[in-house]
């Protein structure tokens, strides 16, 4: 199972790395280490802070693509709409998988 798990979440990885979320998704992950749910404004704080340090727009259109870009791909989702703009894991074992196979500095 672990093998088969790992097999796919390798190619959940590759496909977030190939849709230029990858340094989204690995920053969006450790903020997910020590909180249940994210409010949007934090996910999207995250996100214009990654953009920065890549030198690239940080408006808020870029920074919306972004996080919808995280939920399409199932990586974050809002369960209900109630929850106020909160988003939760998609898959709280993939965002350790992501956060396990971050390239180390």
């Amino acid at each position: 199972f672990e093998a088969r798990r790992d097999e796919f979440y390798g190619h959940r990885y590759d496909e977030l790395d190939a849709l230029g979320l990858l340094p989204a998704a690995m920053e969006v992950a450790a903020a997910f280490r020590d909180e249940l749910e994210l409010h949007g404004t934090a996910i999207d704080r995250i996100v214009e802070s990654m953009l920065r340090q890549d030198g690239r727009s940080c408006d808020r259109d870029s920074i919306a693509t972004i996080r919808r870009q995280l939920v399409a791909v199932g990586f974050i989702w809002s369960p209900r709409v109630d929850l106020g703009g909160r988003y939760v894991p998609g898959s709280p074992s993939l965002m350790d998988f992501v956060r396990r196979s971050a390239p180390r500095d």
